[in-house]
């Protein structure tokens, strides 16, 4: 199979499993409390388990499935459902091949790294959005971003405005327009 078949596989797969996890995540946060990222959570776990369901029946002797079967459905599907479930895997197959001391230090450095890669990468784009010399917000509640529906305002935990008076209603530069 050539390289341009397999990323056409890829790309369906992922556009399924990406499409699969905004969509359960939009129905699941229009029922469920705000206070906790419970569907962040079920896509995650669900993941999971998907994963190491596909990873026992994909590999089985007694069943052949398509070749490219794992690649549509553990790759591509899974991979643009949740990232979770590939990390999850391969920590378990890490501890049966070497161990769980190894197995233990991958998922400490992933969780720990990953949380340090969010602080890092907030700070750079809250950086970039409001220049070194202004005093960033925190992350707005329930919001994938740190700019509220209008576009122009930020806003803390409780849904305020956390800067001051004078840049609440300031014009930001628009990303991605140029100058």
């Amino acid at each position: 199979m050539s390289r341009w078949a397999e990323a056409t596989i890829l790309a369906m797969g992922g556009a399924l499993g990406v499409n699969a996890r905004y969509w359960l995540a939009t129905a699941l946060d229009g029922r469920i409390g705000r206070g906790f990222p419970w569907a962040t959570l079920t896509i995650n776990v669900s993941g999971s388990f998907a994963l190491g369901v596909a990873a026992v029946i994909l590999n089985a002797p007694s069943w052949l499935p398509h070749p490219q079967a794992r690649l549509l459905v553990m790759v591509g599907f899974l991979s643009g459902y949740t990232t979770f479930s590939t990390f999850t895997f391969e920590a378990i197959v890490l501890g049966e091949r070497w161990g769980a001391p190894r197995a233990a230090a991958y998922v400490a450095a992933s969780v720990l790294g990953g949380l340090a890669a969010v602080v890092a990468g907030a700070s750079l784009g809250r950086a970039l959005l409001l220049g070194p010399d202004r005093r960033p917000p925190p992350f707005p509640q329930g919001s994938r971003s740190l700019i509220d529906g209008s576009g122009r305002r930020l806003v803390n935990f409780r849904g305020r405005t956390s800067l001051p008076r004078k840049m609440r209603n300031a014009q930001r530069p628009e990303l991605g327009r140029g100058g």
